[in-house]
């Protein structure tokens, strides 16, 4: 808590991968499906064009620091958290011998739930509801499929109340919910001024496309449509 972008000791799980022409239309070169969102969040300038290589550059030093045992407290959220190969045998000892190695995520055999010291559940794909940047920039609205068990909550609430823990606090009282925590966001983050849920639609929207809307004729366009339908 209070770990900022460029200290080292925080990354997204990204790894690339090279894909065919064909593939490309369909599949994702990110292994992480949201990786986009880290240029949102300013944790890579969205305006380098390899933003991919240097977030796969921060995840494996970070990986790399953690085997070595330079690293005594240890939070992964997600799954997978770390990515497959990644997690092998000396990285398993090094989380055994940390102080505290914490992993908020689904349980999957054979997974960092294994070595973790403290393991909180997280929510599976088809769980969690909210807001991704896709491969294209484009915010896309995501619907909960399966209802989670009790006692099983998103893992950005989970981090609040660590936080609460430790006398610190990420978000207002009053953000108990995806929605409010959606409006929160957007009320930080400069880059999302005036992104709602609405505006996100059915097909999503791009910054791009959301500053458009907000210049003059943006907005007569929208309303000139709005009298058509």
């Amino acid at each position: 808590m209070g770990i900022g972008p460029g200290s080292g000791r925080i990354a997204m799980p990204v790894k690339t991968r090279e894909l065919t022409p064909v593939q490309a239309v369909l599949i994702s070169p990110d292994y992480a499906p949201n990786a986009r969102a880290a240029t949102v969040l300013g944790l890579v300038d969205s305006q380098l064009q390899d933003w991919r290589k240097i977030l796969q550059a921060q995840y494996q030093n970070l990986l790399n620091q953690i085997r070595k045992q330079g690293v005594k407290r240890v939070l992964f959220i997600g799954d997978p958290a770390p990515l497959g190969d990644d997690l092998d045998a000396e990285l398993r000892v090094a989380l055994l011998k940390a102080d505290v190695s914490v992993a908020i995520t689904p349980k999957v055999a054979g997974g960092i739930e294994d070595f973790a010291k403290i393991l909180i559940p997280g929510r599976t794909v088809n769980e969690k509801g909210g807001i991704m940047v896709n491969r294209d920039g484009r915010f896309q609205r995501l619907q909960t499929v399966l209802q989670t068990p009790f006692g099983i909550f998103p893992e950005w609430l989970v981090l609040s109340r660590i936080a609460q823990g430790v006398k610190k606090t990420l978000f207002p009282a009053d953000v108990s919910d995806d929605r409010a925590l959606f409006r929160t966001m957007v009320q930080s983050l400069p880059v999302l001024k005036g992104l709602t849920l609405m505006k996100i639609g059915e097909l999503g929207i791009t910054l791009e496309e959301l500053r458009a809307l907000e210049t003059p004729s943006g907005t007569t366009a929208a309303a000139e449509g709005r009298a058509a339908c």
